[in-house]
């Protein structure tokens, strides 16, 4: 009995023994499925991980590879089931086997390059970075590869793709400046389109003007010398005369304006036009204003009408003045200068050349940029009413114009302001300016003068001053009747003639009579003429004009003297 209760025991303990025995083998086979749940995660991860970077990359000790990515296959030509077990060292090229094994035995502590070999024998240039980590219980190696051909392809393609970002930008850069010159140009034809526009009606307007005032400037001339020095009425016609004088000069700026000013062109040198006018301008600016001239010694001669000039540079004084109302300082300056093509292609007007270069600054309160787009158009000003024209930058616009030049001006407000004019070169030797003599007294005179004229207030007061100073004068409203009446006329010792009538103006005339009467002499009157004569001017054609509005002395004198003249150039 007893030994039946001690075997009991025994296969009691026993059976605890093998049910403890039991428990550690379900928890060391729990312990192994976590293990191998965690390495089919772990590797998982290096498979998702690797098939997402865009390298190669493998797993392998000295000899095999143990597992890799499929990029990794792809670059050594193989498909990734055959890859997996190939000798790593017969993926490299004989050439870089050493070095490869080299980096592997040391530990790989730097990325290296190395030739590697596809399937099928081809090599090509690869970078291989290679580190140690621990795989399934043991240290081997992992080992990311970038194929060099194309890592040099992608930046041969991204400098390719920076170069035509560059040149984009400046493609892009260059249409804008070309868009901002071109609306420029569009501005600058408008402005001329405009000015050339008010210029045709201002010259048109003049003509007619001109010629009622040389009929009230004749008349009252007439009048004024026909009573006695002391008479009362006097002064009210000296009165009628210094009116029409200022009217008169309104029409000439309207004119110079307009660039149908008749231009007495010579070749001269600007810097004695300045020297010429330098007093002039000092009394005009006044004390508080200082005048600097800065004149270049070896400046070039230009072709121009030395009084055109010097109303240009007065002009321009006055609207200095009258910007430095606290005093300041006047600078002129001069300079031989060039004009280049890419100048020229930003000012639509401009010639390539070379230029003089006439610059007049002052010290004033500027402009603003409204101001300055309506700078050079007639009439406008800034000026208090009855303070200004607005004729004086249109007539210095003109007169740089008719001689062939350009005007620029620029100005910030309280920063001052430049005018700029450019005049063309020439060659030759520069004329000394002339100077002006008093009047003789009105001479008498017995030849017969043919009077072409369609005004009739102008023709009647120039026939009534030559009769009266002894001419014989025929008259004529047309050219046509001039014709006629020379037909019957055995002598006729000098034409009169208006340049601008009806049909036939006064050169064909000229031409027309001078073909039969070759001696015949010809004194040519308007107030407005033909583009011939505003292109080429008077001495280049060999004219003798008087310019509208004219006074009754003024016409005597200038008959006397013509026919006093031994020979007379050919007329046009």
């Amino acid at each position: 009995m007893n030994e039946d209760h001690q075997t009991k025991a025994h296969l009691i303990h026993e059976l605890a023994k093998l049910r403890q025995k039991v428990a550690n083998l379900e928890e060391l086979a729990a312990n192994q499925q976590r293990l191998e749940a965690a390495l089919r995660e772990s590797e998982e991860r290096f498979r998702q991980w690797s098939e997402a970077t865009f390298e190669g990359v493998a797993i392998h000790d000295r000899r095999q590879i143990l597992d890799a990515n499929l990029k990794m296959a792809e670059a050594f030509g193989y498909q990734l089931s055959e890859f997996i077990g190939q000798n790593i060292l017969d993926l490299i090229a004989p050439k870089s086997r050493d070095l490869a094994l080299k980096n592997i035995v040391t530990e790989y502590p730097d990325a290296y390059e190395a030739i590697g070999l596809r399937k099928g024998g081809m090599t090509f240039p690869l970078e291989i970075r290679s580190r140690p980590i621990p795989y399934r219980g043991r240290m081997v190696t992992v080992s990311v590869i970038r194929d060099i051909t194309a890592q040099k392809q992608v930046k041969t393609a991204y400098r390719q793709a920076v170069i035509y970002a560059q040149e984009l930008r400046a493609e892009i850069t260059e249409r804008k400046r070309a868009e901002e010159i071109r609306t420029q140009l569009e501005q600058q034809l408008l402005h001329l389109q405009k000015l050339e526009a008010v210029g045709q009606l201002a010259g048109g307007v003049a003509h007619d003007f001109n010629n009622l005032l040389t009929a009230i400037l004749g008349y009252a001339g007439m009048a004024l010398a026909a009573l006695p020095a002391d008479h009362p009425a006097g002064s009210d016609i000296q009165g009628i005369q210094n009116t029409v004088q200022r009217a008169a000069n309104l029409t000439r700026q309207l004119l110079a304006f307009a660039r149908r000013q008749i231009i007495n062109p010579q070749i001269v040198n600007l810097n004695d036009i300045v020297l010429n006018i330098n007093n002039m301008l000092n009394r005009l600016i006044g004390e508080d204003i200082k005048l600097t001239t800065t004149l270049a010694p070896d400046l070039a001669p230009i072709k121009a009408d030395p009084g055109q000039l010097e109303q240009v540079l007065v002009n321009l004084a006055v609207n200095a003045r009258d910007a430095m109302p606290n005093g300041g300082e006047l600078i002129i300056e001069t300079a031989n200068v060039t004009l280049d093509h890419q100048f020229a292609r930003r000012h639509l007007e401009v010639t390539p050349g070379e230029y003089i270069l006439l610059a007049v600054t002052d010290t004033g309160i500027g402009m603003t940029e409204e101001v300055k787009a309506r700078l050079f158009e007639p009439f406008f000003t800034t000026k208090e009413v009855g303070k200004g024209t607005g004729l004086g930058l249109a007539t210095c616009f003109g007169i740089v114009k008719q001689s062939g030049g350009h005007i620029r001006a620029y100005s910030e407000l309280g920063e001052g302001t430049t005018f700029k004019i450019y005049l063309p070169r020439v060659g030759g030797v520069a004329s000394p300016l002339p100077k002006s003599e008093p009047l003789d007294l009105l001479a008498q005179g017995s030849e017969t003068i043919l009077l072409a004229e369609d005004e009739a207030a102008v023709r009647d007061l120039a026939a009534r001053a030559l009769r009266q100073q002894g001419y014989t004068v025929l008259e004529a409203a047309t050219g046509q009747e001039a014709l006629r009446l020379a037909q019957l006329e055995k002598e006729i010792h000098l034409l009169v003639t208006d340049m601008v009538m009806p049909k036939m103006g006064g050169t064909e005339l000229a031409d027309r009579l001078k073909a039969v009467r070759p001696q015949l002499k010809v004194v040519f009157m308007s107030g407005y003429t033909d583009s011939k004569i505003i292109r080429y001017g008077l001495p280049e054609l060999g004219i003798s004009f008087l310019q509208k509005p004219f006074s009754a002395q003024r016409l005597i004198r200038k008959v006397r003297d013509i026919l006093d003249m031994e020979e007379t150039r050919e007329q046009v």
